[in-house]
């Protein structure tokens, strides 16, 4: 009989457990609705009324390779003497994570003593062509686009300052228009870091 009192205790407190702690542990609060404004003032500007301001865009740049097999890491130099329309290009900049494939592209410029860029907003780079599209931050500015080859294959760094590792189309683009274009060949200098 004892047994049986223990048995039946032993059931009773386990319901009793189970049945009370959906209250403890499953509580959930009921906010109170937000109260409505009768109405709304909004007030509209004329989009060409706006000022503009400078914004970054996250760039789309897409890399489609093996990082085992090819690592376009580097910053790429104009091999010989630069074109005079593109006087203030100083390099074409590509910062890859060597593990994963992904990161940025900057087109790097040197004007008055001043070092500027433009990123990539979009393109696409494999183990043999490159396709990137920078648009500037400012109305004023200009933009760039290069579409190209790359020439070797490997950790592309490694094939020392004299050596043409990438060759293309360079062109700079102002307010939608290109403005000015070259065929170049690049040389390549490690990106450290």
């Amino acid at each position: 009989m004892k047994r049986t009192l223990c048995r039946l205790l032993v059931a009773i407190a386990t319901f009793l457990i189970g049945a009370t702690s959906h209250y403890v542990f499953d509580r959930h609060e009921v906010t109170p609705p937000v109260p409505q404004s009768e109405s709304a003032r909004v007030t509209f500007q004329a989009p060409d009324a706006l000022p503009l301001r400078p914004q970054f865009v996250e760039p789309a740049v897409v890399f489609d390779y093996d990082p085992a097999e090819f690592n376009p890491r580097g910053d790429y130099y104009i091999v010989g003497r630069k074109p005079k329309e593109f006087s203030e290009f100083d390099c074409l900049e590509i910062a890859v994570d060597e593990q994963k494939i992904s990161g940025q592209v900057l087109f790097s410029t040197y004007a008055d003593g001043q070092y500027d860029g433009v990123y990539a907003t979009s393109g696409l780079v494999t183990r043999q062509r490159i396709s990137i599209v920078a648009k500037p931050l400012y109305e004023e500015g200009v933009g760039y686009r290069f579409g190209g080859e790359f020439l070797r294959q490997g950790e592309l760094w490694r094939a020392g300052k004299s050596q043409t590792v990438l060759k293309g189309r360079l062109s700079k683009v102002k307010d939608g228009q290109t403005i000015a274009e070259a065929e170049v060949k690049f040389r390549i200098e490690y990106l450290g870091c």
